[in-house]
């Protein structure tokens, strides 16, 4: 079992997976056909034998003239500069168009959204309109405001394969985004658990008052699922359990009420809690104040891409 200062270094997307493993930060070993040895080494010295009548070349029987020789070096080299120079521009030219002026994924990772694998998370990005130097912004050099202006509007939420660096899906209306040790969007918040197993991930997308959007995607073989919203029957659910609770106080106040979710937990296989809230906004009331609770909830697939909600229970938080 980890010990405690390791689970505490772990992503927060996954803390709830106390069986998974983080990814490994070992870099490969050299691959054999890059290894040398002492004995290869001496066998290609020994066969460097230069001789009068001509140059023996590593590995072969075969001579050349110092004739020969001569005119190979006298052969001008411009060709082949031009060739890379050639396919450089090209290349430039065309990351440019895709609106991908320099290297790197068109993308950044928000934090606390990476897979209990280290394989996928959540990222933020903007249409191809936009020519974006994501490499700096990743180091956080450069805010995005300065060059791009007012672009909040246009952001773009995805599910993303990070070994790739590949977009999977994009998630309907969210607009997070954060900029390394910088800025990020004002009241624009991606919370999100990852399944121990990283095939399943919960999205809540919540703005200054209640949230968004509460989606559930299936992520397998670098394959996401088309996003299933969980967020309209876990609202019901949660609205009559306040209406059990509170009776003609919830029904009196029900159409100015704005639920939020927020605090998941992760449980065994697709099992999870979130907390529940509702308010008045800017309503300072004790009559308008409801008490906070929390929802128990398992999800299920159904055929290929599907998802079926069950409520397990509702208790108060």
């Amino acid at each position: 079992m980890a010990s405690p200062s390791r689970l505490t270094s772990l992503p927060r997307a996954w803390m709830g997976c106390s069986r998974a493993s983080a990814p490994s930060k070992s870099s490969p070993s050299l691959p054999k056909r890059y290894r040398d040895s002492p004995t290869r080494a001496s066998a290609r010295l020994a066969n460097k034998v230069s001789s009068t009548d001509g140059i023996r070349i590593a590995g072969n029987n075969k001579r050349r003239s110092r004739q020969e020789k001569g005119r190979q070096k006298e052969t001008p080299r411009y060709g082949r500069r031009m060739k890379r120079l050639i396919f450089t521009l090209m290349a430039a030219l065309g990351l440019a168009s895709a609106g991908l002026a320099w290297g790197g994924p068109s993308f950044l990772v928000l934090d606390e959204t990476t897979s209990p694998n280290g394989r996928y998370a959540f990222a933020w990005g903007l249409p191809q309109k936009y020519t974006v130097n994501w490499d700096e912004l990743r180091k956080g050099i450069t805010d995005p405001s300065d060059a791009l202006g007012d672009f909040s509007q246009d952001v773009e939420n995805y599910i993303v394969d990070v070994n790739a660096e590949k977009i999977l899906a994009k998630l309907p209306s969210a607009q997070a985004w954060r900029i390394p040790g910088g800025a990020r969007g004002n009241h624009r918040d991606l919370q999100v658990r990852w399944s121990c197993r990283s095939d399943l991930a919960v999205a809540i997308y919540s703005l200054k008052w209640g949230y968004d959007s509460f989606q559930a995607f299936r992520v397998i073989d670098a394959k996401a699922s088309a996003p299933v919203d969980i967020g309209t029957p876990m609202e019901k659910a949660w609205r009559n359990y306040l209406e059990g609770k509170t009776g003609d106080r919830y029904r009196s106040r029900k159409d100015s009420l704005v639920v939020s979710f927020g605090s998941i937990q992760v449980g065994r296989g697709w099992i999870f809690s979130v907390k529940a809230d509702a308010e008045i906004p800017k309503s300072d009331a004790t009559e308008d104040t409801f008490p906070e609770g929390r929802i128990r909830f398992a999800l299920s697939p159904v055929g290929d891409t599907g998802l079926e909600l069950k409520v397990l229970g509702i208790r108060k938080n």
